[in-house]
């Protein structure tokens, strides 16, 4: 289920387990680039990659799924270590850490309430930062 892995991918990054919840988010990503387009099927099985290579899409998971769709937002919340308070209008970045196989990324027109933001996030030397662009 990619979206209860975001949901604890989440929590482990709230309760500063970082590395934990990178390790979720490399797994589950890692399984997603092997569905069509990229996207995750609402549930997959979990067979070990000893006795099959790929993930395997169970029969009966509808894709797309909303809440499927969903998941690799959170992930990326959660490596970003985004927190948003939109009635404040605050945007918080706590311990932003992007996993190894992404080492930049782009945020552009971010929404926080009526606020608009752009931010450049960089991967080097296992240390990632921010920059805010607008």
């Amino acid at each position: 289920w990619p979206h209860d892995n975001a949901l604890v991918s989440q929590g482990l990054k709230r309760y500063g387990l970082d590395r934990e919840a990178g390790m979720v988010i490399d797994q589950v990503t890692a399984a997603g680039a092997h569905f069509p387009m990229g996207r995750f099927p609402e549930l997959y099985c979990g067979y070990g990659s000893d006795e099959i290579p790929v993930p395997v899409e169970h029969p009966l998971a509808c894709r797309p799924q909303a809440w499927a769709c969903g998941a690799p937002l959170l992930m990326l919340r959660a490596s970003c270590g985004i927190t948003a308070d939109a009635p404040s209008r605050v945007l918080s970045i706590v311990r932003p850490h992007l996993p190894a196989w992404l080492p930049d990324l782009e945020l552009i027109g971010m929404r926080v309430g009526e606020a608009r933001v752009d931010l450049a996030f960089t991967r080097r030397d296992g240390v990632t930062a921010v920059q805010v662009l607008q």
